[in-house]
């Protein structure tokens, strides 16, 4: 609850909300250790970020940079998995990923590291 007390709020909205659904966000907030309030401000955060929240494209570039670039071919999986953990933590990148396409064989092969969309289906990173 120290949160809501620590936050500037300028505007006042009233809300009516479907029966049940205060109970609901009394629960989750009692869930999380927050007041009502802090807890429908913070699913609203979520929903709708900051725009100084998003990622620009010159970070994702700059994080591609580092996977393909950033240090010794051995730590590339630690890289990898890196900037997909940071992908996930943001509303406006959440639904992509990192991955490593090879293409040939042998002496012919090139692999380069794609930004894709992630599936339900991935363990995430």
């Amino acid at each position: 609850m120290a949160e809501d007390q620590n936050r500037t709020y300028d505007s006042q909205y009233l809300l009516r909300l479907p029966s049940g659904m205060r109970d609901r966000i009394k629960a989750a907030a009692a869930g999380n250790n927050r007041s009502m309030n802090a807890e429908i401000v913070a699913t609203l955060e979520e929903k709708y970020p900051s725009p100084q929240k998003d990622l620009e494209l010159s970070t994702l570039a700059s994080w591609l940079d580092y996977v393909e670039t950033g240090g010794p071919d051995e730590e590339f999986d630690d890289r990898l998995f890196e900037i997909n953990d940071r992908l996930g933590k943001h509303q406006a990148t959440k639904h992509l990923r990192l991955s490593l396409l090879v293409n040939g064989e042998s002496e012919d092969m090139t692999a380069n590291v794609i930004l894709m969309r992630r599936h339900p289906e991935d363990d995430g990173r």
